[in-house]
C-alpha cells in the first residue's frame, strides 16, 4: 500500500462521469475501488454543473486539511455550451466568492472539463469521429459500457500520455491535467 493513494475523492456531475472516472482511476493508479469516494449530483436536484461548482470549494478545503496523507481530489464537470476555459473561470469565481485560494500547481487536485460532455470523450474512445460542439447522447444500455475503452485510455496514459492526433482537444487537455496527480511509482 505505500505506493498507492490512501484515498481519491471524486467530485463529478453524474453517474456516467463517476463510472468513467472510477474505471480510469482504478486502472491508472491501481487504487482499490473502496478508496475512491464519489460525490455526484442526484437526478432532479438542480443543475449538475452547479452541484460541482457549489461543492468544489468545500472539497478543496477538506483536501487541504488532509493533504499530509496520500490523498487526491479529482473533479469532472462538463463545459456544456461553454469553452473549457470559460467553465474553469466559473469555478475560479466560486473560489473568489468564498475567499478560498484556487488550487495550486503543487496540490494533487485535477479538474477535467470535457467539451460539451463526457459522452464526447466516450464516443471518441469507442472509435467514433466526434465534434466537441455536438451533444452526444448517453450510452444506450449501461454507463459501464465505456469501461473497456476507458481502461485502454488509462493503460496508454501509464505508458506515454500519447493520444490519437484526432483526439478531442479537451481530452488532450485532460491528459496534461492528469499530471497534477502523479503516480507514486513514477
Amino acid at each position: 500500500m505505500p505506493n498507492q493513494y490512501t484515498q481519491i475523492i471524486l467530485l463529478c456531475e453524474d453517474l456516467q462521469q463517476a463510472v468513467f472516472a472510477r474505471t480510469f482511476l482504478i486502472e491508472y493508479y491501481g487504487i482499490h475501488y473502496r478508496r475512491i469516494r464519489i460525490d455526484f449530483s442526484s437526478a432532479g436536484k438542480g443543475a449538475a454543473e452547479q452541484f460541482v461548482r457549489e461543492h468544489l470549494p468545500a472539497e478543496v478545503a477538506k483536501y487541504r486539511n488532509r493533504k499530509d496523507i496520500r490523498i487526491a481530489l479529482v473533479v469532472i464537470t462538463d463545459a456544456d455550451t461553454l469553452e473549457p476555459l470559460e467553465r474553469r473561470t466559473t469555478l475560479t469565481q466560486k473560489f473568489k466568492e468564498q475567499g478560498i485560494d484556487t488550487p495550486q500547481a503543487s496540490e494533487r487536485i485535477a479538474i477535467f472539463i470535457p467539451k460539451r460532455n463526457i459522452e464526447t470523450w466516450i464516443y471518441f474512445l469507442l472509435g467514433k469521429a466526434v465534434d466537441e460542439d455536438k451533444d452526444y447522447p448517453h450510452l444506450q444500455e449501461r454507463e459501464s459500457d465505456c469501461n473497456k475503452a476507458v481502461r485502454k485510455l488509462a493503460q496508454n496514459c501509464r505508458k506515454n500520455f500519447q493520444l490519437d492526433p484526432n483526439a478531442p482537444p479537451s481530452l488532450k487537455e485532460a491528459c496534461e491535467e492528469l499530471k497534477r496527480i502523479p503516480r507514486f511509482d513514477d
